[in-house]
């Protein structure tokens, strides 16, 4: 095995042994380093726990609502204010140059989170940025333009789709000209693009619910907080949703599987309805001063919080690199101060009664003995101490033969280093394993624990967030649509039984995935014992069986060497 390319362990045991801690000598520097110890623990677990949330909400890809406010506004050329008494005598057919004409122009402006109407009338800075941010209209925010010019003795129709892929031009806006000096009425039909993608409930689901629009995943989770609040999900069968007499109008069915209950849901969602507009154009008087200015509510990917999100789960290197730096040099002297420690009890023990030292090693030495020769249910039973304290006994033939391994001169099997790098490595994993077993047990017990409450008649236990939200979303109902005390209790309370909706799948999912995986590991482990106990015993045997042989090699016992001999093949072909 090649030492100067292999990898290099690191140490990651930073505890002090108990006798160190017991010792009244170094009582107050141990109590002091170990509170050091429960602090790092405690700020390395808040630590990961709030990356991992935020890497959570990342991947979720956070939105927000945001304004889109469209400006309305005209301009006329050509028409007989403008020229005045000698209009006609400028008007060049060919040309079209001095023909009545006008000019309707539509542009979009995202609004910064923050900018107001009146803020957007005197702020240049921020009117110059949200016109930065307003190219994104016919790229992102716009699927389809209709302008409809009620004139006669017909009504013109103009129409702007966006195209697929990413074809579309930026732009700040649209115009439509047309020449005439009579007055029309224009009516403006916009369909915006939402992220997520948004639909508009039917009636009949509408009032159930009591949402008009929302996106295909909201409406889902509303019908189950329903579900929920009502108890219609089957105490035996979970799978199975029992209708009131609402749903079974809607759904038509006694019984609805858990799991078509998307199904069911887009039979009731449609597009959402367009932004209707209506501007009056008289080209005979002068157009406004200010452009007409409409509100429009899109919602759309928060990258700005995402942005924020995302510098915080990226450490520095530098600072990084210099704690893992420190950490293994405290495992080191904690490590050094382990065996410092073995030594001088070892030494102290040897100073303070040589004799009983010895003794004592001598026991420990034959219980190894007595281990390795597997003679005994129990250690020590099997050799008596009389024949222990004689050195003869030891010189018997029986010691070369059964503990080689020991104490013979021949070569023998051994190990290499690197399977002995690789059951390193498995005992380390095993010790964490086992670490991670309990510990994860116990947070799946809390993340499933469900439990009665008092503040609801259902006898079925729920989730403490779950409840909370029942409770709230029950309560603000009481209030009325018009309360906003009670619709801010209802949408709390649904977000709160979204978030233990969320809880009951992550359990589900932690357990099918991650401590399964666990178990399954400490299986291959306890496999892997007993595949390693065969070894040791097929070479404890082979070693036996070689030494046998070697020793019957110039015998003059013929079967017995054969003997000897065969006795090898068969410790070999296992």
């Amino acid at each position: 095995m090649d030492l100067k390319g292999a990898k290099r362990r690191r140490l990651t045991d930073k505890s002090l042994p108990n006798v160190i801690l017991q010792n009244p000598e170094f009582a107050e520097d141990s109590k002091m380093y170990q509170s050091l110890l429960d602090m790092e623990r405690k700020l390395d677990w808040t630590m990961t726990r709030k990356r991992v949330e935020i890497q959570d909400t990342l991947s979720r890809n956070p939105t927000t609502t945001r304004t889109l406010r469209i400006f309305l506004s005209h301009t006329v050329s050509g028409q007989t204010w403008q020229a005045g008494t000698e209009g006609n005598d400028n008007l060049n057919l060919e040309t079209g140059e001095g023909t009545p004409a006008w000019q309707f122009k539509i542009e979009g402006r995202l609004l910064e989170l923050q900018l107001t109407f009146a803020s957007y009338r005197t702020n240049e800075e921020k009117i110059k940025r949200s016109r930065a941010n307003s190219r994104l209209l016919s790229r992102k925010w716009l699927s389809t333009l209709n302008v409809t010019l009620n004139c006669t003795p017909r009504a013109t129709f103009v129409e702007w789709p966006r195209a697929t892929g990413m074809q579309n031009p930026a732009m700040d806006g649209f115009t439509v000209r047309r020449t005439g000096d009579e007055a029309i009425q224009l009516r403006l039909v916009l369909y915006l693009d939402h992220y997520p993608e948004q639909f508009k409930l039917a009636p009949e689901l509408a009032s159930i619910l009591g949402i008009k629009e929302e996106s295909r995943l909201g409406v889902i989770q509303a019908l189950w907080n329903y579900i929920k609040i009502q108890g219609l999900q089957d105490k035996v069968d979970k799978r199975i949703i029992h209708t009131d007499d609402r749903l079974r109008m809607l759904f038509g069915a006694e019984t609805v599987p858990f799991a078509r209950l998307p199904e069911f849901v887009n039979r009731f969602l449609a597009p959402p309805e367009p932004v209707i507009i209506t501007y009056s154009l008289d080209p005979s008087m002068p157009p406004p001063e200010r452009p007409l200015a409409y509100d429009v509510e899109v919602k759309t990917e928060d990258t700005a919080a995402k942005n924020r999100m995302g510098v915080l789960i990226h450490p520095n290197k530098e600072t990084t690199a210099n704690i893992a730096k420190m950490d293994e040099e405290i495992a080191l002297l904690a490590q050094s101060l382990h065996n410092s420690h073995l030594k001088r009890t070892f030494l102290q023990s040897f100073a303070k009664d040589p004799a009983l030292f010895i003794q004592t090693w001598l026991e420990s030495q034959s219980k190894d003995l007595e281990t390795i020769l597997g003679s005994g249910p129990t250690d020590g039973l099997t050799v008596r101490q009389e024949e222990l304290r004689r050195s003869e006994f030891f010189r018997l033939p029986w010691v070369e033969e059964w503990a080689g391994e020991v104490i013979s001169s021949r070569e023998k099997t051994v190990v290499s280093e690197e399977f002995q790098e690789l059951e390193k490595d498995i005992e380390l994993r095993r010790a964490g394993n086992e670490r991670l077993f309990f510990a994860s047990e116990a947070y799946h017990h809390a993340l499933k624990k469900k439990k009665d409450n008092l503040a609801l008649d259902d006898p079925e236990k729920l989730l403490p967030i779950d409840i909370f939200g029942i409770v709230m979303i029950t309560h603000g109902e009481q209030f009325g649509e018009d309360s906003s005390y009670g619709s801010s209790l209802v949408k709390l309370g649904r977000a709160h039984c979204k978030v233990a909706t969320l809880q009951e799948a992550y359990a589900l999912t932690f357990k099918d995935t991650y401590f399964a995986s666990i178990e399954k590991f400490g299986d291959e482990l306890k496999e892997y014992d007993q595949m390693r106990k065969k070894l040791d015993s097929r070479r404890l045997s082979y070693d036996a069986a070689l030494s046998k042989a070697e020793k019957l090699k110039n015998s003059k016992k013929e079967k017995d060497r054969k003997e000897a001999e065969e006795e090898l093949e068969r410790a070999q072909e296992r």
